[in-house]
């Protein structure tokens, strides 16, 4: 089948194919002829009946297997035998082509053979697609990139255990490769230390009951082909693809990871704490919301589950609402409506914010507006000016406000769970009251356009430097841009309580206060820590009713009384300018915040939680601080710290989870019981130290250097 493979190569087939020194040629031979379709019992300790087969395969290959000469039959006339060599990238890379060659590579990874035959037709092999690759797009196929890496590397590890020339096994230390079909376990835990991470393979048949596929306390990958599968990853973020069938995807609120789900045909059901998902209708908030705002929040009747957009291409993201807010449990790729028995209710209420329900709507006013609900008996809806600033002041109820697009505004919406949407000025929302344990006071805001300076209060507030869309993740103009004004972003403190805060496309810091927070910086420069807040004081400078100015005051019987030019309140307070000129710098040691005016909150460490914090793309600088944190560096050159650069009182540090990505990444760990991997996306020399504390870290493919410092550690 291939004249010019050398001794040393059919040695290594050989030897690669199994761990059973003298099974070696049964093997062999058995899965050769399975490509043939010559089946039967495997032959076992039977000269004879090896022999017989050898023959039986000669008869079938060969125009004349009695010839000195061997040829291969007409059919078999551009078969060649080629040896998977253990190399996981040029596997994976060979498995992802639509080419006949990467046809005949995924059967090999299917069948943990280490070898394939070029020039074969496999077509046969693959009369119920169960060899086509996954396409996100039109939803067709079966194997996912996951699937083809994680396959890859269980190939090379069981080559290397059974003496082929390659190192995988080493390189995968404390992983243990599960496939059910074939019952092949692949163990390079590490002895006396329970760190072990699954990667697990279920079969064609149906694995409930008994068969379900359960992970460990770290970070699994399992695959559960086709059949009705129950995947359960445990603790840890663990990567979740079901494959073919209706599948059940079990969850846990008291589970610290956020699982990764990937559902190939859309069958399937999540279940949260033993309750379904299977059915659940999932409604926008009673607010409006403006038709670019893509990403939006959806949840469901009893508001006890939030799902929202985090892409274009089909990123949702499932939180369940605990006593101390929502909490993110799993992320869902390639997501559409109606997929894993979830539908949307897009149209209740309607996405546009009519002008009739709005008690003032100002949007072509040409004065600057002050807005007063301080005295509302109900929240208040108004929509300021387009062209000229304004300040906003909410009511202790739900507040609906819309800045609009002035140069420059003011927002103390107090409490109720109130919405407001900056414009593409520059605005200074204070959504509410910085307090812990408030009851109805879940804030939703968007900065917009321009740089905005956002404060959470208390309540777990959802609050985004952008318009809600997914651009913040794509770099813009302003991202890389010589001009400091241009690169500058935004600034926002969740302050108390549990927040998601999404930082915009160009240089944001973000910091989450006390709580259990999620940070998303997005593209750009970003600071993010988990446990801060820094805030700052307007500057505000007042504009006197003479000189343009209108100001509207609620009353309690609900009627909006527009104020006198000489009245105490009618002139309009707008930030100062300066406000908005800050800037932030950071070595590999420490960052440093520069404010455009004094700080009127500087904690560094404000309270403690268990933090999410995702860089996204640009070199950021981020600090999980006080509790068990997970920190995702995402592309270009991070700074990772587990606990924080500077000394943190004793018993704030957390078990940290920390997760280098692209880039030269530098990860710390601090104290505690911290994962440092840097494995997910290798090619760059990435430095992670463990600190004290019994650590784990994880290298890639680029000259990583790896220190685990005090403590027993495993690199």
């Amino acid at each position: 089948l291939n004249k010019d493979l050398s001794l040393s190569q059919i040695d290594w087939i050989l030897t690669a194919i199994s761990d059973d020194e003298g099974m070696t040629l049964e093997q062999t031979l058995e899965r050769i002829g399975r490509l043939f379709w010559l089946n039967g019992t495997p032959v076992r300790n039977d000269r004879e009946q090896l022999y017989a087969k050898l023959n039986e395969l000669n008869a079938k290959l060969f125009a004349n297997p009695a010839a000195l000469e061997l040829e291969l039959a007409s059919e078999y006339a551009g078969a060649q035998l080629h040896a998977l060599a253990g190399d996981v990238a040029e596997m994976t890379q060979w498995a992802q082509a639509g080419d006949a060659r990467g046809l005949a590579v995924r059967h090999a990874l299917r069948q943990l053979n280490p070898f394939f035959i070029q020039g074969l037709d496999y077509h046969a092999l693959n009369d119920g697609g169960q060899l086509d690759l996954y396409d996100a797009a039109t939803g067709q196929g079966t194997l996912t990139q996951g699937w083809l890496k994680d396959r890859a590397r269980f190939l090379a590890a069981q080559s290397s255990r059974n003496g082929g020339t390659n190192d995988a096994a080493r390189r995968e230390r404390d992983v243990v490769f599960v496939d059910l079909p074939s019952n092949e376990e692949i163990n390079t835990r590490v002895p006396g230390i329970d760190t072990a991470r699954y990667v697990i393979f279920g079969g064609e048949e149906n694995n409930q009951g008994a068969s379900t596929l359960k992970g460990g306390d770290f970070e699994d990958h399992i695959y559960g082909e086709g059949g009705a599968d129950i995947l359960q990853g445990g603790s840890g973020s663990d990567y979740l693809d079901g494959g073919q069938g209706h599948d059940t995807y079990v969850l846990s609120s008291q589970d610290s990871g956020v699982d990764t789900i990937v559902e190939v045909d859309g069958d399937g059901h999540l279940e949260v704490d033993g309750q379904s998902l299977d059915g659940m209708v999932f409604s926008r908030p009673n607010i409006p919301i403006a038709d670019n705002n893509r990403a939006q929040v959806y949840q469901d009747s009893q508001g006890q589950y939030r799902l929202q957009q985090l892409s274009d291409d089909g990123v949702w993201e499932l939180a369940a609402r605990g006593s101390d807010g929502y909490r993110v449990l799993a992320r869902l790729q390639n997501w559409q409506d109606g997929m894993l028995g979830m539908q949307l209710d897009a149209n209740v209420p309607g996405v546009v914010p009519e002008p009739e329900r709005f008690d003032l709507y100002h949007r072509d006013a040409p004065v600057f507006q002050h807005y007063i609900g301080t005295h509302a008996s109900a929240g208040i809806w108004v929509h300021g000016s387009q062209s000229r600033s304004g300040q906003f002041t909410g009511s202790g109820h739900g507040d609906v406000i819309y800045t609009g697009g002035g140069n420059s505004n003011l927002v103390y919406a107090f409490g109720g769970s109130d919405y407001v949407q900056g414009g593409e000025g520059r605005d200074f929302l204070i959504m509410g009251v910085n307090r812990s344990q408030l009851d109805h006071d879940e804030d939703v805001a968007y900065g917009g356009g321009g740089s905005d300076i956002i404060a959470g209060g208390g309540g777990n507030d959802t609050l985004w430097g952008g318009d809600g869309s997914a651009s913040y993740l794509q770099a813009d103009a302003g991202t890389d841009s010589d001009d400091a004004q241009m690169r500058r972003g935004d600034w926002i403190s969740g302050q108390a309580g549990s927040d998601l805060i999404y930082g915009s496309a160009r240089e944001d810091v973000l910091f989450g206060g006390d709580g259990d927070d999620t940070l998303r910086g997005g593209a750009g420069r970003d600071l993010l820590l988990g446990d801060a807040d820094y805030f700052v004081g307007s500057g505000s400078m007042v504009i006197g009713a003479d000189q343009g100015t209108a100001a509207y005051q609620w009353q309690a019987d609900g009627t909006v009384r527009r104020l006198p030019n000489g009245h105490a309140e009618a002139g309009v307070a707008v930030p100062s300018g300066q406000v908005f000129r800050w800037s932030w710098s950071h070595s590999t040691q420490d960052f440093s915040l520069t404010p455009g005016r004094s700080f009127l909150r500087s904690e560094r460490l404000a309270g403690t939680g268990t933090d999410y914090l995702d860089g996204g793309a640009g070199d950021d600088w981020m600090a999980g601080q006080a509790g068990d944190d997970v920190l995702h560096g995402g592309d270009d050159n991070d700074v990772l710290y587990g606990d924080d650069a500077v000394a943190m009182p004793e018993g704030s540090e957390g078990n940290d989870r920390l997760f280098a990505g692209e880039g030269r990444d530098k990860l710390f760990g601090g104290a505690g019981k911290d994962l440092l991997d840097a494995s997910e996306h290798d090619g760059d020399l990435d430095v992670l130290r463990g600190g004290s504390g019994r650590d784990e870290l994880i290298g890639g493919t680029g000259g990583d250097e790896l220190y685990g410092e005090d403590g027993e550690d495993t690199l």
